[in-house]
């Protein structure tokens, strides 16, 4: 069963059915219902035990997983001015050691 919260208003049930997986698939249409928190409710049979399980959920959050476009190109923007900063600096480090060894040629 899901129902909305807080309103508690049933908007899935299904009868119990035996599931030999541990794997049941439901689909659900929430847009009729809209965006929201919602609550599972699944009563579990195995013999002589019962296990009632809870589960809360939101639809519609409005946030997207993972990383945004944004962020992305700003984290290869800034690999790519780091990385042409530390190969202009190891270019200067070795014209400047070119440039010392030579002026201590000429010296002798």
């Amino acid at each position: 069963e899901i129902t909305k919260e807080p309103e508690g208003d049933t908007i899935f049930k299904k009868q119990g059915v035996t599931v030999k997986t541990g794997t049941l698939n439901l689909p659900v249409d929430f847009t009729a219902t809209g965006d929201g928190k919602y609550l599972t409710h699944v009563t579990l049979h195995s013999g002589a035990k019962t296990i009632d399980a809870h589960n809360n959920f939101v639809v519609g959050s409005g946030r997207s997983s993972g990383i945004g476009t944004f962020a992305f190109l700003m984290l290869i923007a800034v690999a790519g001015v780091a990385v042409y900063l530390f190969r202009s600096g190891m270019r200067q480090k070795r014209l400047w050691k070119g440039r010392v060894t030579d002026r201590l040629d000429h010296q002798n």
